[in-house]
């Protein structure tokens, strides 16, 4: 698939951006991205636009960057349960989630990629939020 392809492509160059830039901030990039292209498939539902959001999806590996995310946060007695946590989530939703969305898509055509958008935007500014409040917590408690 074109996602997959583009995933093997860039994902490492997001990798190495990651490690210099920070995870949580290539995370929210990652996200961002997400949101921008299932908003253009939305709005332009052409082929030619199909095709450049299914790109823009599988460039940023959304999940290798949480599961890295959930390594350096979690601290080192909880991080194998966590990941597995993270893993299982992820294998439940990726079994449901296409159940989900053809209902969603029952009902609205649209209706799957606005609750994607909706979702990868609270996320991406739940973890903005987080990082911005851990980060000043941090620098108070150097003073």
């Amino acid at each position: 698939s074109l996602g997959s392809f583009a995933t093997a492509m860039i994902g490492p160059t997001f990798g190495g951006l990651a490690d210099r830039l920070g995870r949580w901030r290539v995370l929210v990039l990652g996200l961002s991205s997400l949101a921008f292209a299932y908003l253009i498939q939305i709005l332009w539902p052409t082929l030619p636009v199909l095709i450049i959001s299914f790109i823009i999806r599988g460039a940023v590996p959304i999940l290798p960057l949480m599961a890295s995310q959930i390594g350096q946060i979690a601290p080192p007695e909880a991080r194998g349960l966590s990941l597995a946590i993270y893993a299982v989530t992820t294998g439940l939703f990726a079994t449901i989630g296409p159940s989900i969305g053809g209902r969603l898509y029952a009902t609205n055509p649209t209706l799957p990629f606005v609750v994607t958008i909706c979702m990868a935007l609270i996320i991406g500014t739940g973890l903005f939020v987080w990082q911005t409040r851990k980060r000043a917590t941090s620098v108070e408690s150097e003073a």
